[in-house]
Order: structure tokens, then sequence, then C-alpha cells
């Protein structure tokens, strides 16, 4: 696996954290990852050795047109993607990476606790989850939201100050394209990781 967090915008102090908390919990899993920002990993040959990409809170234009081509294809072939945090922050000018991500980021309130209903309690990464959860973290207003998302959780915006996304906005939710391969995660802002 590789967790990939190139910045060419804002950069999160948690990215060296979370980066080697990813990777604690992948070799417990006995997966092996390579933690890298070198965008010159995305070619065909680059990528070939990955089951699947997580950008780990990756902003601004990061990959060049020869390395989005790369990673396009990589995607097609079935390999796997995770986006966490400011990965939604990432690739403003590049419609296929808004279809992968199901939405941009716009803007976020101050951090602080939300409540966020888990509605479906199948899917692999919410299945351990009680129905109701309360959690502190930076929570993300959202633009250019695509259709057809798999709704896994619903953050409840009468449950914390400056919500813009309505009611109940989605988080995090599992784009369902290609097999179920990929998914989004708004939070993992804070650095209690």
């Amino acid at each position: 696996m590789l967790i990939f967090s190139k910045t060419q915008g804002f950069r999160h102090s948690s990215i060296e954290k979370g980066a080697q908390v990813l990777k604690q919990l992948l070799d417990k899993e006995k997966i092996t990852s390579d933690h890298s920002e070198d965008a010159g990993l995305f070619t065909d040959q680059g990528l070939k050795k990955y089951d699947a990409i997580i950008f780990l809170s990756t902003t601004g234009n990061i990959l060049d047109e020869t390395q989005q081509d790369a990673f396009v294809r990589y995607i097609q072939s079935g390999k796997g993607f995770v986006g966490i945090h400011a990965a939604t922050d990432t690739e403003f000018d590049w419609p296929w990476y808004n279809g992968l991500v199901g939405a941009y980021f716009a803007s976020h309130p101050a951090v602080q606790n939300a409540k966020i209903d888990v509605v479906d309690r199948k899917h692999i990464a919410t299945k351990h989850l009680d129905p109701v959860w309360w959690h502190k973290d930076e929570w993300y207003n959202f633009k250019d939201v695509k259709e057809g998302l798999h709704v896994l959780m619903n953050l409840d915006e009468k449950s914390y100050n400056g919500g813009k996304m309505g009611i109940n906005i989605r988080f995090p939710g599992a784009k369902i394209m290609m097999e179920e391969r990929f998914l989004y995660r708004t939070g993992a802002y804070r650095r209690v990781l």
C-alpha cells in the first residue's frame, strides 16, 4: 500500500504522525506499505506493486497530467483508493478526481464535538461502531458533491456550530464505483491519532 501525502497547499501538522500510525496499523495486519511524497511514483510501473493508495491529507495540484493518466489507469485496473481528511482539498481542476472522492473541500469551522449517526452498520468500515457516535474533529463543509454516494454515516449539523451543508451531511461516504474499492474519510485531523 502506498501512503501518499504530498501537499501543494496547506500542510497539516498531523501528516507525519498519521503516516506513522497508518504504517503501524498496516504492519499489524501484515500489509506492506511505503510512505512517500514523490509524485514521480505515479507511473504505470511505479504504481504496479501497490494494491491501494492512501491520499493522506494531500492538498493542491499534486500530480501532473501524465501522473494523473497513470493514476486513472491504476484505478481502472481494479486497484483501491482511500482519501483521508484533506484529500478533498486536492486536484480542484480535475473532474475525474472529484468523481473519485465524491466532493471538494469548501471550508470548516473550529474543531469541536459532533454527533454522527451510523446509517450503514453492515459496511466493514462502520460495522464495529455504535448506531450513534460522538467525535471531536475538524468537520468539513463540501462543494461539488457528487450524486450516487453510498453514505456510511450522517454528521448531524444540529450537534455543532458552523456546518453549511444542511441538517444531515454525508460523512465519511464510500463512493460506490468499480466494486466498492474507494473510501473517503473526512475526519482524522486531530493529532491524537
